[in-house]
């Protein structure tokens, strides 16, 4: 595979516009710092005293892109599997259902009267993607329930795409 910074430009733009719409400018600028890394990486991530990564003073929102970015680089493997799959074009529709389930459950306080616990799914990977890109956003000073949303958008985004979406996860995987 020839790296091409491009598709990560690319692909941080289409998922700046569904996460922070306000960072879509700056988008082929934040991927360019993560694909160098280094110095420039680091300072995507660095925090103004008592603010969030990525901010512009204590006050300032965190960019959300570099995170998203460093998410998926940290679950390419899994996310890989599930976007080569046959299982995308279905999976924005799984995840809907997982979700309102688990709401359901959730505003219900219910628990498993077996105590067991639930089987594996094949759409494991996602599940961690988004539970550590909705942890990452919460460190950030997002809430819960806007790095949920956020998580799923950017899901979403590449489950629309998921044949261009996996290029771009491979690319963005590669910069080690």
């Amino acid at each position: 595979m020839t790296f091409d910074v491009q598709i990560v430009e690319l692909w941080a733009e289409k998922i700046a516009l569904e996460v922070a719409p306000g960072e879509a400018e700056l988008a082929a600028m934040y991927a360019h710092a993560f694909v160098a890394g280094g110095s420039r990486r680091a300072d995507l991530f660095r925090r103004a005293p008592g603010g969030p990564p990525g901010a512009f003073g204590p006050a300032g929102v965190p960019a959300l892109t570099p995170l998203v970015l460093q998410a998926v680089q940290d679950y390419a493997p899994g996310l890989l599997v599930v976007l080569s799959s046959g299982y995308a074009e279905r999976a924005v529709r799984v995840i809907r259902d997982l979700l309102g389930i688990r709401d359901s459950l959730a505003s219900k306080g219910s628990k498993s009267s077996s105590g067991k616990a639930a089987p594996a799914s094949p759409l494991a990977p996602v599940k961690d993607f988004m539970d550590t890109l909705t942890r990452e956003l919460q460190a950030a000073n997002l809430s819960r329930e806007q790095s949920e949303v956020i998580a799923y958008r950017v899901l979403r985004a590449m489950l629309e795409e998921p044949a261009e979406a996996a290029r771009f996860v491979q690319h963005v995987a590669a910069v080690r």
